[in-house]
């Protein structure tokens, strides 16, 4: 309910919105709030940072911070573009690179468990070291995966990297 919605934020004092919608439906709610004269800074995941939400929401997501997609880049990642093309006639949007490496990362786990599940299995995917399509893959002691969650804006209906300030 967008009237709710809007409503809610403009009573609330809204600074800030987090869209966890499908994109189209994300592109109606940022249209609606920005018609709506609300002002607050909108934040989404990985999911909205692609063309489907970005024109779709058009001036609506101006500003607007998003989980980045990788910037791949070499020759194992233009092998998997051309793959990815020939098989689906399009190129590779960031769910396809991180379900490579996922894929890549627990056949190699496997490999270097022979196969065994349980603790072996565990230990090898916490001992991973790899460079993949969407960047370096480690884990940090619970399991997540370690390095920077890296965050593109929204600009003149592109993305640009956020990136970090030197100390």
């Amino acid at each position: 309910d967008l009237d709710r919605a809007a409503a809610e934020a403009r009573a609330l004092g809204a600074e800030a919105v987090i869209f966890l919608a499908p994109p189209a439906a994300a592109a109606r709610a940022a249209h609606r709030l920005r018609d709506e004269g609300i002002a607050a800074a909108f934040f989404g995941p990985l999911g909205l940072a692609a063309s489907a939400f970005l024109d779709a929401a058009g001036g609506a997501a101006e500003g607007m911070v998003l989980a980045a997609p990788p910037e791949p880049s070499g020759p194992e990642v233009e092998r998997f573009r051309e793959a990815y093309r020939a098989a689906h006639g399009r190129d590779p949007g960031a769910p396809a690179a991180y379900g490579h490496d996922g894929a890549a990362v627990l056949l190699d786990a496997l490999h270097a468990s022979r196969g065994a599940g349980g603790e072996p299995l565990r230990k090898a995917l916490a001992g991973t070291r790899r460079d993949g399509l969407t960047g370096k893959i480690e884990f940090d002691a619970s399991g997540g995966r370690a390095g920077p969650s890296p965050l593109a804006r929204v600009e003149q209906g592109r993305l640009l990297a956020i990136r970090a300030k030197s100390p």
